[in-house]
């Protein structure tokens, strides 16, 4: 059983957590099964990449285990995102390692890519890759208070 999202979900959790001006760039579906939870343990996330930050948003199984339930709200500047990679042959997993002021938050997810709970979740997970790579290239730049370069004066 998994939780299904459609596009007017995905508006709806996402639309009080945007800051004004801030754009969404992709999203996707990642699911953590550890093998020692045998199923029960199972939690679901939602990645959101905007132009500024990675939101993760994370689904736990209800009580009885008949729904999935928003327990736990993730937002990460993409400057503090250490590693996001997409990993895998025919089953794909996302690597994100991301540093907050408290901690290193390592987690290792499963992509579900045929019978996901997104339409072309394969390409959205891509999509929020690239993102991160895109905001990688530009961080030596693109940061207002970097320092200046260093010049040297003859006379």
């Amino acid at each position: 059983m998994s939780l299904r999202y459609s596009d007017l979900h995905l508006q709806i959790l996402v639309r009080g957590l945007l800051d004004p001006g801030e754009h969404l760039t992709g999203h996707a579906i990642a699911v953590r099964n550890p093998w020692y939870g045998l199923g029960f343990l199972s939690k679901q996330y939602l990645l959101v990449s905007t132009d500024r930050r990675l939101l993760v948003l994370e689904h736990e199984r209800s009580f009885l285990y008949t729904t999935f339930v928003l327990s736990k709200v993730e937002s990460y500047l993409w400057a503090n995102v250490e590693e996001l990679q997409l990993r895998g042959l025919l089953a794909k997993r996302v690597r994100l390692v991301a540093r907050t002021a408290n901690a290193v938050h390592k987690l290792v997810m499963h992509v579900p890519a045929w019978f996901a709970a997104v339409r072309d979740n394969g390409r959205s997970v891509r999509a929020v890759v690239a993102t991160f790579q895109a905001q990688r290239a530009l961080a030596p730049g693109s940061s207002p208070n970097r320092a200046l370069p260093a010049t040297s004066f003859s006379m």
